[in-house]
């Protein structure tokens, strides 16, 4: 193992932007499943990237009467996340949260978004 590794591998790596829930409304992407994109468990699981943070955002298509609603979306798809993959991914709210899950080999996730994951793999 290099140097560079073994720091990357005692790392909390982070991935501070992530809008990859407006694919999940949209194109119905499953954040759990790898895919042709670069942001999914998967893909941050090889990365080494241990936290992630998930950015809510509405399209200025959307105006001042949906744009609630939209982010509300956002939000909902990004529970049905962690609810979906409980095994690997927890949400975290603070710093504390982030080491605590990371440290037990879990991903955090991050909404306010922290989201956080085990980085342990399924066995098949």
């Amino acid at each position: 193992m290099t140097r560079a590794q073994a720091v990357h591998d005692r790392t909390i790596v982070w991935d501070a932007h992530c809008d990859s829930l407006q694919r999940v409304i949209v194109d119905n992407v499953d954040l759990g499943v790898a895919s042709n994109a670069q942001a999914d468990l998967p893909a941050w699981r090889a990365g080494g990237v241990r936290a992630q943070v998930f950015a809510v955002w509405v399209d200025t298509i959307y105006g001042t009467t949906q744009a609630a609603r939209r982010a509300l979306e956002q939000i909902a798809a990004f529970h049905q996340f962690l609810a979906k993959y409980p095994d690997q991914v927890e949400l975290a709210l603070t710093g504390a949260d982030v080491r605590r899950i990371t440290g037990a080999g879990c991903w955090p996730r991050c909404s306010r978004s922290k989201a956080a994951w085990r980085s342990r793999t399924k066995s098949a």
